[in-house]
């Protein structure tokens, strides 16, 4: 049987995170290890779990630049957290090369991801195929969800911008874009992605590829990166560097897109994007998935009502922040609490305004004058 690392990364206070780590535990196979990536805010509540069956590594210790990434935006903004501190991490060596990792692969899963039952594919059989990375794919589905097709032309234009910087023979540009997939459930051969943050760190050849933009999520950069660079190298036959189609690629992880009759190894958080006739028979198939909607700052509603919640929590975290400084230490502490893009907004107000007077007072003086 095949065995690898099991991570949830999760440094903040959700309360799911215990449960998704004892879920993790018996719903994987026995050789599977598991891992917890926490804080000290919350290590307290999974302390039990990694006195038992749970590696416990505690990021305040071992990363603390990304703890307190989170803590700047934990205590006004609520459960409106940014992942940009999850990106860090991933897009940094020091995790993928960790020493509590001994397997070959890795098997990330967030708190609102659950695993299936006797899926159609068992999870030995992914770990037994030579690619890189698998995750949910993205495409249109059965709502005709706008995001899953922007995130696919992302990664197609990133791909074409690298073999045109490459001037690369359309024999290379072949086989088409294989749109996968999304981190929230996924499994990652870690010599392959070491080697994409090699070339990334150390040579120009990812030069068009930097993870900014729409690129800045780590999932999609590494698609790009498998799709463009580590295509050709799987092209010569080493094929780790493969993504699976993304028809096969369903069969392991479900978010965006489910075809139906088959149960997948697991699921991460497909509400806002499924019919409601997809997710009743993935429910049938696949029971823990009712655990996700008891996870706060989960939406279980459709996409375009789950962005109106997440806007209005977003308004609303600004207007507690800006009242709260206001009413603590005055204007000063409420400018040191804005973010960087806003102080520069504030203050180029401030300098229009002073401009302005200046301008309003040479006109006054100019007038005594005459």
């Amino acid at each position: 049987a095949g065995a690898g690392d099991a991570v949830l990364v999760e440094p903040r206070p959700m309360v799911r995170a215990r449960d998704s780590l004892l879920h993790a535990r018996l719903a994987l196979p026995v050789a599977w290890r598991v891992h917890a990536w926490c804080s000290s805010t919350n290590h307290r509540e999974i302390a039990p779990l990694c006195a038992s069956n749970v590696s416990c590594t505690n990021m305040d210790a071992s990363h603390p630049n990304i703890t307190a990434k989170w803590r700047k935006y934990r205590a006004d903004r609520g459960w409106w957290i940014p992942r940009s501190w999850f990106n860090d991490l991933v897009f940094s060596r020091s995790f993928w090369a960790a020493p509590a990792f001994t397997a070959p692969h890795l098997l990330l899963f967030q708190v609102d991801a659950v695993f299936c039952p006797s899926p159609t594919v068992p999870l030995d059989a992914w770990v037994a195929q030579p690619y890189g990375f698998v995750g949910a794919p993205w495409g249109v589905d059965q709502t005709n969800h706008s995001d899953a097709g922007s995130t696919c032309r992302a990664v197609h234009a990133a791909v074409l911008r690298y073999h045109k910087e490459r001037r690369s023979r359309p024999a290379e540009m072949a086989p088409p874009i294989r749109c996968v997939g999304n981190s929230g459930l996924s499994l990652w051969r870690r010599a392959t992605v070491l080697r994409a943050l090699h070339l990334l760190a150390n040579t120009t050849e990812l030069r068009s590829l930097k993870p900014a933009g729409p690129l800045r999520g780590f999932d999609v950069w590494f698609s790009a990166v498998a799709n463009g660079p580590l295509r050709r190298t799987w092209a010569q036959g080493d094929e780790s560097a493969a993504l699976p189609l993304e028809a096969e690629a369903e069969k392991f992880s479900v978010e965006m897109v489910y075809a139906g009759s088959f149960t997948p190894v697991g699921v991460h958080n497909p509400f806002p994007y499924l019919s409601a006739a997809r997710l009743a028979e993935l429910g049938q198939r696949c029971p823990p998935l009712e655990e996700i909607k008891r996870q706060p700052g989960v939406c279980a509603a459709s996409k375009a009502e789950c962005d109106k919640r997440a806007d209005a929590a977003r308004r609303g975290s600004v207007r507690t922040l800006l009242g709260r400084a206001w009413r603590g230490r005055g204007p000063l502490s409420l400018l040191r609490s804005l973010p960087v893009a806003a102080k520069i907004f504030v203050l180029d107000l401030l300098l229009c305004a002073v401009l302005c007077c200046a301008c309003a007072y040479m006109v006054a003086s100019r007038d005594d004058f005459d």
